[in-house]
């Protein structure tokens, strides 16, 4: 089983919403989850923050025991070539905001390799399509704050080189290292250095959740 992490509700219905046939919503998990058995998926809410997304993601691993945690959700822009819509799946996940100042990690932020695996299997499907994907490989830089302001962007871009910024990745990439579960991380581009509406952000997400899904099916769950 694949277990679909989304954070937030609105990020939980544009991907539950998206898939074929009729799910079963539960609770027993202590989380908003869905189950697509013919699917052989598990949609998690799992919550804001890297913490937050972490402890799902273990009670998540306790329970069910997946083979393969995907996270999925909105994120902010960070290099100029993105925008609103455009797909990031990341190589590495780098906690920016964990900032050491002794030891031998000083001024360096962890970083989290996906699975190579299975990034290799969506390069692989994206180079065989005919048909324009605005999707990038690169990484992710994860840290719990709302990174808004043009001058910030360009800063955590310039540190990190990640294409993209969410809060949620390194809680994940740190659960799925826990329990030696392979990971992978999806994000859509839901903003740019333009402050946007909920309701577009949310409309943004659910455009591209057929486009994401189509991803998560070459993914595998062996």
């Amino acid at each position: 089983m694949i277990a679909l992490m989304t954070p937030l509700k609105f990020e939980f219905d544009a991907i539950t919403g998206s898939l074929p046939g009729e799910g079963r919503i539960v609770s027993d998990l202590n989380v908003p989850h869905g189950y697509w058995n013919n699917l052989g998926l598990v949609v998690v809410q799992s919550g804001k923050g890297k913490v937050q997304t972490s402890l799902s993601a273990l009670h998540t691993y306790q329970v069910l025991k997946p083979t393969l945690f995907v996270g999925l959700g909105s994120a902010g822009a960070l290099a100029n070539q993105l925008g609103a819509g455009d797909l990031v799946v990341a190589e590495n996940i780098i906690e920016y905001d964990f900032k050491a100042k002794f030891g031998s990690s000083k001024g360096r932020p962890p970083k989290f390799a996906c699975d190579q695996t299975r990034i290799e299997r969506l390069k692989e499907y994206v180079s065989s399509r005919s048909d324009d994907l605005n999707l990038q490989f690169g990484d992710i830089a994860s840290g719990d704050e709302d990174i808004i302001e043009l001058n910030d962007r360009q800063a955590l871009f310039e540190m990190s080189g990640a294409l993209a910024a969410s809060w949620e990745p390194a809680g994940l990439a740190r659960a799925a290292r826990f329990s030696q579960t392979p990971h992978i991380e999806i994000r859509c581009i839901t903003d740019t250095s333009e402050n946007l509406s909920k309701a577009e952000l949310i409309a943004q997400l659910k455009n591209t959740s057929l486009q994401i899904l189509n991803l998560v099916h070459q993914l595998g769950g062996d």
